[in-house]
């Protein structure tokens, strides 16, 4: 059997398929996992353009009356929005190197199975093909949580900017220098909490970097707050930094969410990246919508108060949703596979309010 006629057979039998569509591929790899879906999961959507409508619904509370009078009318409580969702096109293709081709050969020509032999190759594609679409979702999540837009960048000067609603006050700079121990942190932090409150939200997420967890264990008003100061003499105390358990006791106490850090990076031509920026503390709240995403084995993961979803819709060419993945051996020289997948996608944020972004920190 030669690797074309095993292409096939893994075309013929949906595999590859599978893989670029089965419900954990978005949480990313066990080494490197993607938090993303969590706040905005995957969901497969007919359309590639549509108006969102969310509807979310606030509870006015009922009125005395009389006995025997009629029940009094109150309004619906509706609150209604819209957003216009065009999903845009992505794509990869990655050819696999003679090298790498000669290593396949060599597994044939010792009679590895099948078997050996196709899970080199989904491994392959998973890497070189699946991950570089699913990484792009994840970074496009972050873009419109953080930002408020995503960028949509291409070759030949292709560039296309999708805007997100963002609430007056949602997304702004440090009110001062977290580094600095003249400076509480949690006056910017209790802030925005005060103001999701005032919106009807409880904050019930916070996300950051480890640089910024670290400047926070070492400022000297969070040490207070998180009971890190040594008392030596009614003058002097001893202060040192903590730890990010001790801050989250604190916190607890206070009925606020742990503190989360996310530093998980992605890799362009360009160099190295982080889906968050190091200098920002992201605020979220409850919404009250879930998400249950069914896998094929297993229970099913229901992601509680997400903030909407990642839409998945018809690639080109397709007929259903999902990423498209192909592979085809070519024997002309230098012998290789090459791969091509391609999706269709857009993150739909429908709780904007739910946002609070502290932007700026040093």
């Amino acid at each position: 059997m030669d690797l074309g006629t095993i292409l096939r057979q893994l075309e013929a039998s949906q595999d590859f398929y599978t893989l670029a569509n089965i419900p954990a591929i978005q949480f990313g790899q066990p080494a490197r996992p993607l938090l993303g879906p969590t706040v905005l999961p995957e969901r497969r959507v007919d359309l590639n353009e549509w108006t969102e409508q969310a509807v979310r619904y606030r509870t006015f509370i009922a009125n005395d009356g009389t006995r025997y009078s009629p029940a009094q009318m109150r309004p619906s409580g509706m609150i209604t929005g819209s957003m216009y969702v065009s999903l845009g096109s992505q794509d990869v293709a990655a050819q696999l190197t003679s090298k790498d081709y000669d290593a396949l050969l060599r597994h044939l020509r010792s009679n590895a199975t099948m078997e050996v032999i196709a899970n080199s190759i989904m491994q392959w594609a998973d890497n070189s093909i699946i991950q570089p679409m699913v990484r792009l979702q994840e970074k496009q999540r972050w873009d419109a949580l953080v930002s408020a837009q995503v960028v949509r960048v291409g070759d030949n000067g292709y560039r296309e900017t999708v805007t997100y609603p963002n609430p007056t006050g949602a997304r702004s700079a440090a009110g001062g220098q977290w580094s600095l121990n003249t400076y509480d942190p949690f006056a910017d932090i209790y802030a925005h909490v005060d103001a999701l409150t005032a919106l009807g939200y409880t904050a019930n997420r916070f996300i950051t970097s480890r640089k910024v967890a670290t400047i926070m264990a070492k400022n000297d008003y969070v040490i207070k707050r998180s009971a890190g100061v040594v008392y030596v003499s009614p003058t002097q105390t001893i202060t040192g930094r903590i730890s990010q358990s001790d801050i989250n006791a604190a916190l607890a106490g206070d009925g606020l969410p742990p503190i989360e850090t996310y530093d998980q990076v992605y890799y362009d031509l360009a160099g190295t990246h982080r889906y968050i920026p190091d200098n920002i503390f992201m605020i979220l709240a409850t919404t009250g919508s879930d998400e249950t995403i069914q896998f094929p084995q297993g229970e099913p993961r229901v992601m509680e108060n997400v903030l909407g979803y990642s839409a998945v819709g018809t690639a080109a060419g397709q007929n259903s949703p999902g990423r498209v993945v192909i592979m085809e051996a070519k024997n002309d020289k230098p012998p290789r596979i090459e791969s091509q997948g391609w999706q269709s996608t857009l993150p739909v944020v429908l709780e904007p309010e739910a946002v609070r972004v502290i932007q700026g920190i040093a």
